[in-house]
């Protein structure tokens, strides 16, 4: 999250600039230079402890998706918090996971706000996905905890990590014991990956699960040379390779389900959350940098759209995304409390 901006220290950690292309323990590398990056826009991660880095804009044609005005509107007695995450199931229906009392919300696939689940439960709401049997799962990064809710939001499925405790280290990890865990993918077999140490947490790592729970190996994501890693988010493939998106390096980080390296590809932007589609598209929003792009598996940029603002199909921080079985794409900005949402022209 941008803490300057919603006052949350617990987590504040010094950033630190972006690297070259390459595998981990490359060495650090000037900011993006060129025509693209002298258009951007200041500010941004990454750019070192109190610097203001130049937002690249990708030399890529516009994404043809319109924005659209007020897509979830709440009853008049509720409001956004931090909207962190935001998942859709299979059937259009849309859940957004904001810090608020009731921090779970269900719209239908109209927008039509259908009902508020799991009061009093999140300490800080990070990240909402939705596995191919509509199964919810929860991370509650100050919580230290990935909850698995059924698919109606009604029952307690799986709970990982013990709320209110956290824990590093491989030995912890096999408990299991979390060190804010910041996003859950689950892989086509069932197993369940975690990745945790966002925000500058102490033990970057990703751990892995069965599908009922039991512990199956972990691997540090920390870097050789000791610069700080930042996991923000995670998805799998159809064929099972593992991407994390570490936010303030701007590098999306492939493995094989073991753990294996398999590649770094190194962006120009914050990979701050990260989205694999029905049609095995790969997705990017970049958080303080406010923009949702279409990538290709090398990390080139497709299309985009979004800059940093507070209008319409603008961000404050583009934090996390999903995309509708239908092809609607909907982002959560935590900054500006809203979710954004964008259909096809």
């Amino acid at each position: 999250m941008t803490r300057a901006s919603i006052g949350f220290v617990l987590f504040a950690a010094a950033l630190t600039p972006g690297v070259l292309a390459g595998q981990a323990g490359a060495p650090p590398a000037a900011a993006p230079s060129g025509p693209a990056a002298a258009a951007g826009q200041a500010g941004g991660r990454g750019a070192g402890r109190g610097a203001a880095r130049v937002v690249h804009i990708p030399e890529a044609p516009a994404l043809n998706y319109a924005p659209v005005a007020n897509p979830l509107p709440l009853p008049p007695d509720m409001t956004y918090g931090a909207v962190a995450g935001v998942a859709v199931n299979s059937h259009g229906h849309v859940f957004v996971y904001h810090r608020q009392p009731v921090p779970l919300v269900e719209f239908d696939d109209q927008g039509r706000f259908v009902r508020g689940l799991r009061e009093g439960t999140a300490t800080r709401a990070h990240s909402v996905r939705i596995d191919a049997d509509d199964n919810i799962w929860l991370v509650d990064s100050g919580g230290h905890t990935v909850v698995k809710l059924s698919p109606d939001g009604s029952r307690v499925l799986l709970t990982l990590g013990t709320k209110g405790v956290s824990g590093s280290g491989d030995a912890d990890a096999a408990k299991p014991l979390f060190n804010i865990p910041s996003d859950v993918a689950i892989a086509p077999n069932g197993d369940i990956f975690v990745a945790q140490g966002e925000a500058g947490g102490p033990d970057p790592r990703v751990t892995r699960f069965d599908r009922s729970g039991k512990f199956l190996a972990t691997w540090s994501l920390a870097y050789k040379e000791g610069r700080r890693s930042n996991p923000h988010s995670i998805a799998i493939d159809r064929a099972g390779l593992v991407y994390v998106g570490d936010r303030d390096v701007m590098r999306i980080r492939v493995f094989q389900p073991d753990g294996t390296p398999v590649r770094d590809i190194q962006l120009e932007n914050q990979a701050c959350g990260l989205f694999i589609d029905r049609n095995q598209q790969l997705w990017l929003v970049t958080g303080t940098d406010g923009q949702l792009m279409r990538v290709d598996w090398d990390g080139h940029v497709q299309a985009f759209t979004g800059k940093l603002g507070p209008g319409l199909g603008e961000f404050s921080e583009a934090h996390m995304m999903a995309v509708a079985p239908n092809g609607d794409v909907y982002v959560a900005d935590t900054v500006a409390r809203k979710v954004e949402k964008f259909v096809k022209r």
